[in-house]
C-alpha cells in the first residue's frame, strides 16, 4: 500500500476570502494550500507540517524550529510573527498567549539558540478614519488577531512554499495574508475585505519594517537598538534600506570586530498598485511617531503607504509588496529581486495552464518545485499518515540548512567587510551527502573562504563565527567529505585549514577560560591545545571550561570526530608520517589519559594531573553520556569495560538508569552501540523506543533542540535501518527500518541518479531483524560501508516479532534482562 495519504475533505470556502481560494485538507486534518499553490502536485511535499517541532514553552525541548517559507537552503526564509525573537525565541510559536500576527518577517536566524541577523517585517493594517496617526508601527499595537480566535487560527495554511492566513483588521473587516518566497526575495500578498460594519472612512496600508529595537540576551531584558536607513522613491516605487542588526554581535571574535561592525543587511520593497499610484500616501515612522521627510538613518525606522479610498466601495483591495534582499548593496538587493521574481507585466501571455512569469503564483510553483525535486526521491509504502508527516517534515528540516550567502557570483564576508567572487554556505552534514551531495563542495569551499578571510574554519558561523560550541565542525565535515571521496574543492587548502584547527592553539588561550558564550575573545577554534595538552594529552580542568567535553572533542566532537578527521585526512592525503603519528595519538590515544579505571568512566584532569571531579567539564551531557562518545576506537572501548558483556551491561545501566539524554547530540548514536558489543536486538528495541518518546506529528513533536537538522536526521536515517555512528569511518550500524519499503532516487555528482530500495515487509509490527541482504547477497553482521549503498541496490530485511540470531551473541544475550522501557526525563 502506497503511504503517501492525500485525503481531499469536502470543500469548504474560507470565509471572506479572496475567489478560488478553498479549504483541502490533509488526512490528519491539517489544511493544505489552495490547489494553485499545489503546483506541481507532490504528495510528499503535502504530507509537510510545518508546526512539528515549533510549540512549547521550553526553547529546548521543542525542536525549536519556524514554520517558514523558503526553498532548500534559502539565504532568507519568511515567517509570521506572533512574538519578537532573540536568542531561545524564535519569531512564530504555536503556543503563543496571545492569538496574533504582528507581521511577516524574513529571517536568517538558523537556530533558537542563535541570534537574528537583518531583519525586516511587512505589517499589514487598516486605519480606522484613514488618518495617519492611526497606523500602528508597535509591535504589541500592531498585531491582529486571527479571524474564528485560537480554533480556527484564521484558517492558517503552513507549508514550505506557501503561507496563508485571515486575519481581522480591527475595524469590521479581514485580510487575507498570503506569503511566498524564494532564497532572496520575498512575496506578500494581501486582500483587504470589508466587513458589513466596516466604516466607509477604513484606509488600508502597509508598513515596512526596516530597523527595529532587538534584544541581545536570552531573557528578552537587554534590549539594544540597531542603525538602519529607509528611503522612500515614490518615482521608482520603491522603499529601500538596511538594517545593522546582529544579535550575536556580542560574542563576535576581537580580531575581526571592527569589520563585522560594519556588517548592513540590505532591502528593496516595490508594490503593486505602484507608490505614484493617486490616493497613495508613502512617509517615515521614527520610534514610533510619525515624522517628515522621505528618508532616514537611524534606530526604530519604519515606512508606510497607505492606500486612500480603496475599501469604500466594499470591494476587495488587493496589494503586493515584493522584496530583494541582500548582504551587498541596495543594488545587488534589486537584481536579486529581477532575478529570482521577473517583472510580470512584460506583456506576455503565458500558455494555458501555466502562470504569469513573476507572478506570486508563479513564485510559489518554483519554490514547491524545488522541494518537490527533493522530496519526490523517497517513496514510502506501508505506515500512516502521521508517520508520513514526521518523516517528511524531517527532510525539509534535514535541507533547510546550511544556508546560502552568496549572490550570483559574489558573496559578503563580515570578517573582512568586503565582497568576494565566488559562492559560499553557513554550517546536519552526513544526510546531506546523501540527499544533496551536489551541495557539499561548495559548502566546503564555504569553510575555506573562511578560513581564509577569518583565519580559522567555523565552530557555528551567524554572519561570522560565534565561538558556540566546543570545537571546529568545519574540520570534521570536511575529513568526512574526503573519506566519502568529494573532490570539488581544494584538497590541499583544507588540508592546511584542518591541520591548524588541530595543531594551533587560540590567541592567549593560556589565560582564557573559554566558557560558554564567553564574550570579548578572539577565535576559540579547538581550545586546551595548549602547552598542557601538548605535553601531557588533555585539556586542563582548572584551566579552561567543558574540558572533558573538548578531551574528547578534539577526538570526537559531539560525533563529529575532529582530530580522527584530521588523521583520515592526512592519511589519504599521504601527508608526512610524523603527521600522521602525531593525530593518530592524539586521535586514539589522548583520549585514555583521562580514562579513570577506578571508576569506569572518563573524567577530567587538573594541569597537575589530578582528577577534576567525575561530574564537571561536560557540555550538553554527563559523564554517563560521554562515556559513549569514545566512537574511533569501539573495540577499546569495549575492552575498557572488561569485555562484550561488560559492555553491554554498561549500556543497559545507562539507558535503565535513565542517564540518557536523547535531547542533545551527544547520545543519539548511543542506542546504535548494542550492535558492537553482539546484542543487536537491543539496538532494534532502543531505535524504536527512542522514536516513540521523542518523535510526533505536533508542534511538541521533536523532544530536543533541532540544531539544524539533527534531531531530524537521526529520524530520517534510523527510519532507513541505518546510522553512521563515527561518519569519517563511512560504517553504518543497522536496525529495522520503520516502513515496509522505500525506494530513494539517490542524487550523483554527476547530475544522475541511482536508485536505493530498502525493502522490510512487516515494518510497523516487527522490529527485530532475522536477516538483511544486499544485492541478493546475505550481510553476516548489522553493518554497512558508505560505498555499499551509495550508487543504489536493493537492501532486503526479514522481520521478525520476535529476537533473532542476526546480529546477536548467544552468551551476551544470556545476560540481558527483560527490556524495560524507561520514560524520557519531565
Amino acid at each position: 500500500m502506497l503511504l503517501l495519504h492525500l485525503v481531499v475533505l469536502p470543500l469548504a470556502v474560507i470565509s471572506g476570502s479572496a475567489p478560488g481560494l478553498a479549504l483541502d485538507r490533509y488526512s490528519t486534518g491539517r489544511i493544505l494550500p489552495p490547489k494553485q499553490f499545489r503546483v506541481p502536485e507532490s504528495a510528499q511535499v503535502d504530507a509537510v507540517n510545518g508546526l512539528i517541532g515549533n510549540g512549547g514553552i521550553a526553547p529546548s525541548h521543542t525542536g525549536g524550529m519556524s514554520p517558514t517559507t523558503g526553498p532548500p537552503f534559502a539565504m532568507h526564509r519568511w515567517v509570521a510573527q506572533t512574538r519578537p525573537n532573540y536568542v531561545s525565541r524564535l519569531a512564530y510559536n504555536i503556543t503563543a498567549s496571545t492569538p496574533k500576527i504582528h507581521g511577516f518577517q524574513c529571517t536568517m536566524q538558523p537556530a533558537i539558540w542563535m541570534g537574528e541577523s537583518r531583519s525586516h517585517a511587512i505589517v499589514p493594517g487598516v486605519a480606522p478614519t484613514g488618518n495617519l496617526a492611526e497606523i500602528k508601527s508597535n509591535f504589541t499595537d500592531r498585531g491582529l488577531f486571527f479571524v474564528g480566535g485560537p480554533e480556527k487560527r484564521g484558517n492558517e495554511v503552513i507549508s514550505p512554499s506557501y503561507y496563508s492566513i485571515e486575519l481581522e483588521d480591527g475595524v469590521g473587516g479581514a485580510i487575507l495574508a498570503e506569503m511566498t518566497s524564494t532564497s532572496r526575495t520575498g512575496y506578500l500578498r494581501f486582500t483587504y475585505k470589508a466587513g458589513a460594519k466596516s466604516p466607509k472612512t477604513a484606509t488600508p496600508y502597509v508598513l515596512i519594517d526596516g530597523a527595529r529595537r532587538s534584544v541581545q540576551s536570552s531573557t528578552g531584558d537587554n534590549y539594544t537598538f540597531p542603525i538602519g536607513h529607509i528611503d522612500i522613491s515614490v518615482a521608482n516605487n520603491e522603499v529601500t534600506g538596511y538594517s545593522s542588526e546582529r544579535q550575536d554581535s556580542i560574542l563576535t571574535p576581537i580580531s575581526i570586530k571592527p569589520f563585522a561592525e560594519q556588517f548592513k543587511g540590505y532591502f528593496v520593497a516595490q508594490f503593486d498598485p505602484p507608490l505614484n499610484s493617486p490616493n497613495v500616501k508613502t512617509g517615515l515612522i521614527v520610534n514610533d511617531t510619525l515624522v517628515d521627510g522621505s528618508n532616514s538613518t537611524g534606530s526604530m525606522l519604519n515606512a508606510y503607504a497607505m492606500y486612500e479610498g480603496m475599501e469604500k466601495s466594499h470591494k476587495p483591495f488587493v496589494l503586493t509588496v515584493k522584496l530583494g534582499l541582500s548582504l551587498i548593496s541596495v543594488d545587488q538587493a534589486r537584481k536579486n529581486l529581477e532575478t529570482e521574481i521577473p517583472d510580470s507585466s512584460n506583456g506576455s501571455v503565458p500558455k494555458k495552464g501555466e502562470f504569469a512569469s513573476g507572478s506570486f503564483e508563479a513564485t510559489a510553483q518554483k519554490t514547491r518545485s524545488e522541494w518537490a525535486e527533493k522530496l519526490d526521491r523517497v517513496k514510502i509504502e506501508g505506515g500512516t499518515p502521521e508517520q508520513l508527516e514526521i518523516y517528511y517534515t524531517s527532510m525539509v528540516h534535514g535541507l533547510t540548512y546550511p544556508y546560502e550567502t552568496y549572490e550570483y557570483g559574489r558573496y559578503y564576508s563580515a570578517c573582512d567587510n568586503n565582497v568576494h567572487d565566488g559562492d559560499t554556505y553557513r554550517q546536519e552534514r552526513g544526510y546531506l551527502m546523501i540527499m544533496a551531495p551536489e551541495r557539499i563542495g561548495d559548502m566546503v569551499t564555504s569553510m575555506l573562504n573562511d578560513y581564509k578571510e577569518c583565519g580559522r574554519t567555523p565552530m557555528w558561523k551567524n554572519i561570522v563565527e560565534t565561538n558556540i560550541m566546543i570545537g571546529t565542525h568545519g574540520s570534521s565535515m570536511i575529513g568526512e567529505t574526503i573519506a566519502k571521496n568529494f573532490t570539488n574543492f581544494d584538497r590541499e587548502l583544507a588540508w592546511e585549514a584542518v591541520l591548524k584547527d588541530v595543531t594551533v592553539a587560540p590567541v592567549n588561550e593560556s589565560d582564557t577560560v573559554y566558557s560558554d558564550r564567553q564574550e570579548n575573545v578572539d577565535f576559540e577554534a579547538n581550545a586546551g591545545l595548549d602547552s598542557v595538552y601538548s605535553q601531557k594529552g588533555w585539556v586542563a580542568n582548572d584551566v579552561h571550561s567543558e574540558s572533558g567535553s573538548r578531551d574528547l572533542g578534539h577526538s570526537l566532537l559531539f560525533e563529529t570526530d575532529v582530530m580522527w578527521a584530521a588523521y583520515h585526512i592526512a592519511k589519504m592525503l599521504e601527508k608526512p608520517d610524523n603527521i600522521t603519528s602525531l593525530l593518530f595519538t592524539r586521535a586514539k590515544e589522548n583520549p585514555l589519559k583521562i580514562w579513570n579505571n577506578d571508576t569506569g568512566f572518563f573524567e577530567t584532569r587538573n594541569a597537575s594531573g589530578a582528577w577534576g571531579g567525575p561530574d564537571n567539564g561536560w557540555t550538553e551531557g554527563t559523564k554517563y553520556i560521554y562515556l559513549y562518545d569514545f566512537v574511533q576506537d569501539i573495540e577499546k572501548l569495549i575492552d575498557l569495560k572488561g569485555g562484550k558483556s561488560g559492555f553491554v551491561q554498561s549500556l543497559e545501566n545507562h539507558y535503565n538508569g535513565n542517564h540518557d539524554a536523547f535531547t542533545n547530540e551527544p547520545s543519539l548514536h548511543i542506542s546504535y552501540l548494542y550492535n558492537y558489543g553482539g546484542a543487536a536486538m537491543r539496538t532494534q528495541e532502543r531505535v524504536r523506543d527512542l522514536v516513540a518518546q521523542n518523535y510526533n506529528n505536533t508542534s511538541q513533536g521533536i523532544s530536543g533542540n533541532e540544531d539544524c537538522g539533527q534531531m531530524s536526521a537521526f529520524y530520517l536515517m534510523s527510519a532507513m535501518g541505518m546510522y553512521a555512528v563515527s561518519p569519517v569511518d563511512k560504517n553504518y550500524s543497522m536496525t529495522a527500518p520503520f516502513h515496509d519499503k522505500m525506494t530513494i532516487d539517490l542524487p550523483q555528482l554527476d547530475g544522475s541518479s541511482k536508485r536505493l530500495s530498502i525493502t522490510s515487509p512487516g515494518a510497523l509490527k516487527n522490529q527485530y531483524v532475522k536477516s538483511i541482504t544486499l544485492n541478493g547477497q546475505p550481510l553476516d553482521k548489522p553493518f554497512l560501508a558508505y560505498e555499499q549503498f551509495i550508487g543504489g541496490g536493493d537492501i532486503v530485511y526479514e522481520l521478525s516479532d520476535k529476537p533473532e540470531t542476526f546480529g546477536n551473541d548467544p552468551e551476551i544475550v544470556k545476560t540481558l534482562g527483560p527490556y524495560v522501557t524507561v520514560p524520557m526525563p519531565t
